[in-house]
C-alpha cells in the first residue's frame, strides 16, 4: 500500500524516524536528498553533514508502469 504523503514537515516540528533517504530544503531554499541521523545531524547526499535544514518529506513512491 501506499503511504500517505504528509507533504513538507517543519523540522521543528518532527523529524524524521529512521535513516532513510528523504527530501530535504535548505534555509536558501536548496531541495536535494538527504537524511538525519540523530547523533549525526543532518546530511545533504553528495554535500555532507549540515546544519541549516528547515523541511522535510518522504520521497514518493516510484511509478508503477
Amino acid at each position: 500500500l501506499p503511504s500517505i504523503d504528509e507533504g513538507w514537515v517543519r523540522v521543528e516540528d518532527r523529524l524524521p524516524e529512521t535513516i532513510n533517504d528523504i527530501l530535504v530544503c535548505t534555509d536558501v531554499d536548496y531541495v536535494d536528498t538527504g537524511c538525519y541521523d540523530p547523533e549525526m545531524g543532518w546530511r545533504l547526499n553528495g554535500i555532507g553533514f549540515v546544519n541549516n535544514i528547515t523541511h522535510w518529506r518522504k520521497l514518493p513512491q516510484p511509478p508503477t508502469k
